[in-house]
């Protein structure tokens, strides 16, 4: 169950720093942002949340998840957008603010497993 509550607090942190900074801040598209959203969260929790963060460090794995979301935001987001390459800037901040939030989902995570 305490995987259910991680995947919605990380699509929630997710969706907090993207919606402004793509949505509003870029006029991309609700729906595109909220597609990228839970691809982000989907292959962050299973490649940097149960691998990653299991056999390193809080640290290793927001470092592994700001590659990530730069990755992701960068290249699926320029699919899902239509348009070429988003940003370098914007990936950077998106990525970022991604990884401050996502240091806090593995803080939680962490406490979570080391009680059950």
């Amino acid at each position: 169950m305490h995987y259910v509550k991680t995947v919605l607090l990380k699509a929630v942190i997710i969706a907090a720093v993207l919606l402004p900074i793509l949505s509003l801040g870029y006029q991309y598209s609700f729906l595109a942002t909220l597609l990228l959203t839970g691809v982000l969260t989907i292959v962050g929790f299973v490649a940097v949340d149960l691998f990653v963060l299991k056999m390193s460090s809080n640290w290793m794995a927001t470092i592994s998840d700001f590659g990530l979301a730069f990755l992701v935001v960068q290249v699926i987001g320029s699919f899902f957008y239509g348009e070429g390459m988003i940003a370098i800037g914007v990936s950077l901040v998106a990525a970022t603010g991604i990884a401050i939030g996502e240091w806090f989902v593995h803080a939680y995570l962490n406490r979570t497993l080391a009680v059950n």
